[in-house]
């Protein structure tokens, strides 16, 4: 759980000395506009009371520093309340929230499956045949009806056109509200003759879109509620997925956005069905909301901002990122915040039972947080006064002012997480390529190698259809996997591939199994390329990043691999799998899936020691657009770059980006494995005295408040890595090093000062040479990078 507190700002009367000259020479027709706007905007700030929080030496915000809530709201398609409250019906649509036996037989008869056994949670349905080819697979969650089913031979279809093949058999499955629609298909690259349908619940007919709210949370950036497409359809910054192609609506090579309000049914050129994956709930009924019971706006954002029902929050870069020290504490405290929008929506629950969907007021924005980073957040309340709803869990303290507790979107890594340094690759993504690791999977210390006793080591790697899920594991000390069950859960997820495996490889009539089984080269190499588990369910809670408890994998289909160990195996010289109750001695310290999909997609965050950092601010006397090129070995960066760029524009008051969104910075963090040469230029102090040297630092340079205090942040990043020692050695690192070892490309006409110091730990006093820093000249352009790291 995570504090996120705004700081006290009062930005009335500075807002009417701002505006008086402009209000005055509007012309007489707009006068009543301009009062109105003003109006509500005094209203709006008025009501926005907030909390003093102590920190490093905070010095007073500027006005310029500040943002108005009223005057960066948007209102578009599909998001505005206005709009839908105005122009269209709204409802409360009941939900089936319990699936018993008979209710997952009646839609598994529709496979040709018969056999049903109940796991935790699912439930599971087989075939006991030695005819490979009549072999399918169903799997449906008990609390949502989520389900996955594939066939290991071709179920025939009621047509031979893909999408009234579709259409026909989700009418037969039971979705009989009317709002599901099929307007989208694709191929993928390694299924060339299967047409995958892909069907939503409309947002038109629904009146509103569907969103969760981890899913909101979790897109890029550049990420808006009011200037997203339709349902179905796919971000710019979405993540890539090559083997995607031939989409309806040409966005190819993109991950489908199949996580939830989707069912994706794969039908062969003959005619036949492959493959189902449901991840759309049974609307059993609907009221229609008496419009007088909706909040107004000015309710709506009143409360809102004051006292939301649930809210989250993430880092805003891509990258790999050290949750404990962006919320130091266990909490977020906002020195800057920014709200982006307000919009409305339909929310759906992440995961298990939900009895109703109904229309959320949800605020959207971004804060500069006291620990350094920048983060985004979604704050969501009922829009119906009546609501008793619960779409999340709700913290067990009350709400304070302006402050949050949110359902654990960003993990917290335990004590016992490896220090290691992360191995560095480049991360050129700002958004647009979702990074789920490094090249080589067995690099990364987020990677465990798995022991299958008698056939050798492999990592554990998932991929479901249409999409990648990748499983990261790392381990610390050996524990019983029936005390730590994500032990049998990523057990269970090998041999559910290895299931699907065999059961593709026997369709093709092939028998040599040594790849799939000795060593791990030939099923991550088979994962690589693009191999897919068909019947592996995910649920929502798994969009959202897990340490101290995992999400599940469930079922594990531990009949169905039985199944295949008694008829596939054992006719290819007496191979079998081992038995699938052996225990592994391997404990997992992290669990956690990112996926950036529409709707309940991920940032594609890894949890690790996170690398050193610089922050980097830039002025103008006049407004100026300048290409910042990085070419440094970034692990995380703030905002995200777009082929190794930050595009911005500059002037008196900080940052724009190119979505509007203003920042005081540029943040980065790269690889530990960038080493800097010692000098004896610095300072050797006393850990107590760490504070007063940054102090002398700051003056000497004439760092504005604002600098100093992020030059305070940087070195309490840096010396939460240092072990404890009774002085501190401060080096300024060389300014050709530093260009040579995090190269910038910067326009010329920008001056540009970047310090950087090397930090380390020592039992006695250093004889050194302090360094003679000199006052920053600002005129102009000016580029001011500060950073700290442990040696």
């Amino acid at each position: 759980m995570h504090r996120f507190i705004f700081k006290k700002f009062d930005t009335t009367n500075d807002f009417v000395k701002r505006h008086k000259k402009t209000v005055l020479i509007i012309l007489s027709g707009f006068i009543f506009v301009v009062i109105v706007v003003l109006i509500s905007t005094l209203f709006i700030t008025k009501n926005s009371i907030h909390s003093k929080i102590p920190v490093i030496p905070t010095p007073v915000a500027l006005q310029n520093e500040v943002m108005d809530y009223a005057s960066n709201l948007k209102f578009k398609k599909y998001t505005s309340p206005e709009k839908i409250i105005k122009e269209n019906p709204l409802y409360t649509y009941e939900l089936k929230d319990s699936f018993a036996r008979e209710d997952v037989k009646k839609i598994a008869e529709n496979f040709s499956l018969l056999d049903i056994a109940s796991e935790e949670g699912s439930y599971v349905t087989y075939s006991e045949t030695k005819d490979i080819k009549k072999l399918g697979t169903f799997t449906m969650n008990k609390d949502n009806g989520f389900f996955t089913y594939q066939a290991y031979s071709f179920l025939p279809a009621s047509s031979s056109n893909p999408k009234d093949a579709a259409v026909s058999l989700i009418k037969k499955l039971g979705f009989s509200d009317g709002d599901i629609t099929c307007p989208i298909t694709y191929q993928q690259k390694d299924a060339p003759d299967i047409t995958f349908v892909e069907c939503h619940r409309d947002w038109s007919r629904l009146t509103a879109p569907l969103f969760t709210l981890p899913g909101i949370i979790n897109h890029g950036g550049n990420f808006s509620l009011s200037t997203m497409g339709g349902v179905g359809m796919v971000d710019s910054d979405g993540p890539l997925d090559p083997n995607i192609i031939n989409v309806s609506t040409g966005q190819n090579g993109k991950a489908r956005p199949n996580d939830f309000n989707s069912i994706t049914v794969g039908i062969t050129k003959n005619g036949a069905i492959y493959s189902v994956y449901s991840r759309m709930r049974f609307i059993t009924g609907k009221s229609q909301i008496v419009k007088n019971s909706l909040k107004t706006y000015e309710e709506a954002f009143s409360e809102i901002t004051k006292n939301p029902t649930y809210s989250f929050s993430m880092p805003i870069g891509v990258g790999i990122a050290d949750f404990r020290k962006v919320y130091k504490n266990d909490e977020a405290v906002a020195l800057e915040a920014q709200s982006h929008e307000l919009g409305m929506a339909y929310l759906e629950y992440i995961k298990g039972k939900q009895k109703v969907y109904e229309p959320f007021y949800l605020l959207y924005g971004s804060a500069e947080i006291t620990s350094g980073y920048t983060i985004k957040y979604v704050q969501a309340i009922p829009a119906s006064k009546l609501s008793t709803a619960r779409i999340a869990q709700e913290s067990t303290n009350s709400l304070q002012l302006r402050t949050f507790k949110p359902l654990n979107p960003t993990p917290t890594v335990g004590s016992s997480t490896p220090q290691n340094p992360i191995p560095g690759t480049p991360i050129e993504s700002g958004g647009e390529n979702c990074r789920t690791g490094p090249t080589e999977v067995n690099n990364h210390t987020g990677a465990y190698p798995l022991v299958i006793p008698g056939y050798g080591t492999m990592v554990v790697t998932i991929e479901d259809f249409g999409h990648p899920s990748n499983l990261w594991i790392s381990s610390i000390d050996p524990i019983d996997p029936g005390v730590d069950t994500t032990v049998v859960a990523a057990r269970n997820a090998f041999f559910t591939f290895i299931g699907y495996y065999f059961a593709s490889e026997y369709q093709k009539g092939k028998t040599d199994t040594s790849k799939t089984v000795k060593g791990s080269g030939g099923i991550k190499k088979y994962l690589q390329a693009g191999g897919r588990i068909g019947s592996l369910p995910f649920d929502q809670n798994e969009l959202i990043a897990a340490v101290d408890s995992p999400p599940m994998l469930k079922p594990s289909l531990t009949k169905v691999i039985k199944s295949f160990e008694k008829h596939a195996l054992s006719v290819d010289n007496g191979n079998v799998l081992p038995d699938v109750e052996y225990t592994v001695p391997v404990a997992f310290d992290s669990l956690f899936f990112f996926e950036r999909r529409r709707g309940g997609s991920g940032q594609c965050y890894l949890t690790g020691a996170s690398g050193p950092s610089p922050v980097i601010f830039m002025y103008s006397d006049t407004p100026v657009s300048a290409e910042i090129i990085n070419n440094s070995q970034i692990t995380y960066v703030e905002p995200g770059l777009e082929n190794k760029k930050w595009n911005v524009l500059f002037a008196k008051d900080g940052i724009t980006q190119a979505n509007g969104h203003k920042r005081s910075y540029l943040y980065y963090e790269f690889d530990r494995g960038v080493n800097f040469t010692n000098t004896n230029m610095g300072y050797s102090i006393k850990r107590e005295d760490t504070s007063d040297i940054i102090n002398k630092i700051a003056d000497e340079l004439k760092l504005t408040s604002k600098e100093a205090r992020y030059l305070h942040i940087e070195f309490e990043k840096a010396l939460s890595d240092i072990k404890s020692s009774t002085y501190i050695m401060v080096i300024l690192a060389d300014k050709d090093e530093v260009n040579k070892n995090l190269p910038l490309k910067i326009p010329v006409g920008i001056n540009t000062y970047r310090y950087h110091f090397l930090l380390s730990g020592t039992d006695v006093k250093m004889q050194l040479n302090n360094p003679k820093l000199s006052e920053i000249k600002r005129d102009g352009a000016v580029l001011i990078e500060l950073g700290a790291s442990p040696k």
